[in-house]
Formats: structure tokens, sequence, C-alpha cells
């Protein structure tokens, strides 16, 4: 991955929490400073409790992030640690192929062999 991929998958979901938390915020006070003064004694629970439903569903949402990013990283992990695997493994097989390539090689200087071929 490059490494803008590597920090969009990383903070992208911080940064869209972080933006879905100022705008309820920017809402809360901007509802509480306009409308909350001149409602009766109803209405205002009948905000406050939309309030604290807006509230649990961004808890909500921050958990559901904090999983899917905690998915992203752990499949990353997963994908890291197989491409090293397949790396070594590739590694060891050219280190084996060219060790029987120099064996090969000196076999086929004995005199011995050259009578045969």
């Amino acid at each position: 991955m490059k490494h803008w991929e590597i920090i969009l998958t990383n903070y992208l979901p911080i940064i869209i929490f972080g933006l879905i938390s100022l705008f309820a915020a920017y809402l809360y006070l901007f509802l509480k400073s306009r409308y909350y003064n001149q409602l009766d004694g109803l209405s205002k629970v009948k905000l406050e409790n939309q309030i604290a439903i807006i509230h649990a569903e961004l808890d909500r949402l921050e958990v559901q992030i904090d999983r899917a990013s905690l998915t992203i990283k752990q499949k990353y992990d997963l994908l890291s640690s197989a491409l090293y695997s397949k790396a070594s493994k590739v590694l060891t097989l050219s280190i084996t192929f060219t060790i029987l390539a120099i064996i090969a090689g000196f076999l086929l200087r004995l005199p011995v062999l050259n009578r045969i071929a």
C-alpha cells in the first residue's frame, strides 16, 4: 500500500467521526441558543429527548467506526504477514536453486561426468 492509502485507511474514520461530532455540537448549540428559550416545558423535554437520541446515535456510529478501522487494520496486518511469508518462501526457493545450480556446475566440470556427457 502507498503511504497515503495507509494514512487514509487509518485516519479517515477518525476524521469522519470528528466532522460528525463537530456538526452535532454546532447543531446542538444552534438549536439551544435559538429555539430553546422560546419553547414551553413539554417541547423542551421533547427536544432534550431528540438530542439524547442524537447522542446515542453518535455513540453507536463511533463504535461502528472503531470496529471498521480495527477490521481494516487487521486485514492490513494479515495481508502484510502473508506477503512476508510468500516473500520468504520465494527467497528460500531461489537460494536453494542457486545452490543446486552451483553444485551442478561443479559436477559437470568433473572429468568423469565429462566423458559420460
